[in-house]
């Protein structure tokens, strides 16, 4: 699991498990503690405007990482001491890729009414469009559906 855009200070080492369990319960509002076995930020290099890297966790429990998500996903944009964060399942790097290539669709989608779209284990792009879902495994495919049904419709109105 991720958690991006977490404005901690790098130093501070509020990147520990005690540090990120604390934070989950108090931004998702949740009722227990959740146990991480390890956590630590991406090993990519510090960025030079100051933007702390992703912090990435390991939860001991695959329930409490559903839960975490899904809360993630219900209560839509989260915030900590007023600042924006995301929290996303963490990808292998063949899913990750392959999910990638729906960025063209995604960034079509973006802002549109009526319409709920995401990236499914494994690899899998989901639209939801006035209550009908379809799920796609070709981007070519995902982008014609698109262009199709969603912009025509906007379009005619």
């Amino acid at each position: 699991m991720q958690c991006t855009h977490c404005r901690f200070p790098e130093e501070t080492g509020l990147s520990s498990i005690v540090a990120v369990s604390k934070l989950l319960k108090e931004v998702l509002s949740l009722e227990k503690d959740i146990l991480i076995d390890r956590s630590h930020r991406s090993l990519t290099p510090k960025k030079p405007n100051g933007k702390p890297r992703v912090i990435i966790a390991k939860l001991h429990y695959y329930q409490d990482c559903v839960e975490v998500l899904c809360q993630a996903r219900e209560q839509g944009p989260l915030r900590y001491k007023g600042e924006p964060i995301a929290i996303f399942p963490d990808y292998t790097a063949s899913v990750a890729r392959v999910g990638a290539a729906f960025n063209d669709v995604r960034n079509l989608l973006r802002g549109k009414r009526d319409v709920r779209y995401g990236i499914m284990f494994p690899a899998r792009f989901q639209i939801s469009y006035k209550g009908d879902s379809k799920e796609f495994l070709d981007p070519e495919k995902a982008m014609a559906y698109v262009k199709s049904m969603i912009q025509n419709e906007e379009t005619a109105k």
